[in-house]
C-alpha cells in the first residue's frame, strides 16, 4: 500500500511537471475577434454634405494568428480583416459607405505570472502593416454590368501602421487524456495609434488634406486558441 502511494505520488508530480514545462513553452494558433472604435464623426460631416451615408464608428475585426510562448514573451505573428459600413447597409438601394482593412500584425506581450503559470497577464504592443480603403459610392446595388460601370464612386486609399497598446489576460486550459493539449482563452483591450491622418490619397494619387478620418481609439477582444499535438 505504502508504495502504491509513493508510486500515484510521483506520477502525480510528474504530471505536473510536464504540464508546466508545456506552459513554459508553447505554440499555438488563435482566432480573435475584436471591436474597434474609431472616430470618422469629422469626415462623416464632409461626406454628409455630399449626399453620401454616414460611417459607422465600431469597426469589427476578425484576425487569425500563431502565437509562440517561451517563458514570460509572447510573440506573435497575425493576418487582420477589419470593416464598417454605414447604418443603411440592409437597403440595396441609394448611396453607400465602407471602411476595410487587410495587413499583417506582429506583437510582443510580456506575463507577470511565473513562466511556467497557466494565467498570462501583462501588456502588449502590436505593429500592423495594413493597406487601408474608403469607398463612397452613389448605388449600394447597381443592377447589371451597365449600371455597375455608370454608377460614380470615390475611393480613399492609404497604406498604414497603427500602433496597438493595451493589456492581455490569458488563462490556458490543458485537456485531454493525458493533458497534452492546450486550449486558450484570451480577453484583452487597449487603444491603437493612428500614424498616418495625412496619407490618404483619392485613387493612390491625389493627397487629401483636413480628409477628417481617424482610426484612433480603443479596442477590446476575445480570442480562442489551440495547440494539439
Amino acid at each position: 500500500m505504502k508504495k502504491l502511494l509513493i508510486l500515484l505520488v510521483f506520477t502525480i508530480i510528474g504530471n505536473v511537471s510536464i504540464q508546466a514545462q508545456k506552459l513554459d513553452s508553447l505554440k499555438f494558433v488563435e482566432f480573435r475577434v475584436n471591436v474597434h472604435f474609431a472616430d470618422f464623426d469629422d469626415f462623416n460631416q464632409q461626406s454628409s454634405a455630399l449626399g453620401y451615408p454616414a460611417l459607422a464608428n465600431e469597426v469589427a475585426n476578425f484576425t487569425v494568428g500563431f502565437s509562440m510562448k517561451n517563458g514570460k514573451l509572447l510573440n506573435s505573428t497575425n493576418l487582420t480583416f477589419g470593416m464598417t459600413t454605414d447604418n443603411g447597409a440592409d437597403d440595396n438601394n441609394g448611396p453607400s459607405a465602407r471602411f476595410e482593412y487587410l495587413g499583417i500584425g506582429v506583437s510582443s506581450a510580456y506575463n507577470f505570472f511565473k513562466e511556467d503559470s497557466p494565467w498570462f497577464l501583462g501588456p502588449k504592443l502590436e505593429f500592423t502593416f495594413r493597406g487601408e480603403q474608403i469607398v463612397l459610392s452613389e448605388e449600394r446595388t447597381p443592377q447589371g454590368i451597365q449600371a455597375a460601370s455608370q454608377t460614380d464612386f470615390i475611393k480613399f486609399n492609404r497604406f498604414h501602421i497603427p500602433i496597438y497598446g493595451g493589456l492581455n489576460f490569458m488563462r490556458f486550459f490543458p485537456v485531454g487524456k493525458d493533458k497534452e493539449n492546450i486550449i486558450v482563452l484570451n480577453i484583452e483591450g487597449g487603444y491603437s495609434i493612428d500614424t498616418g491622418s495625412d496619407a490618404w490619397r483619392i485613387g493612390q494619387a491625389v493627397p487629401v488634406a483636413e480628409n477628417g478620418i481617424n482610426t484612433a481609439g480603443l479596442q477590446i477582444g476575445f480570442g480562442l486558441g489551440f495547440n494539439f499535438n
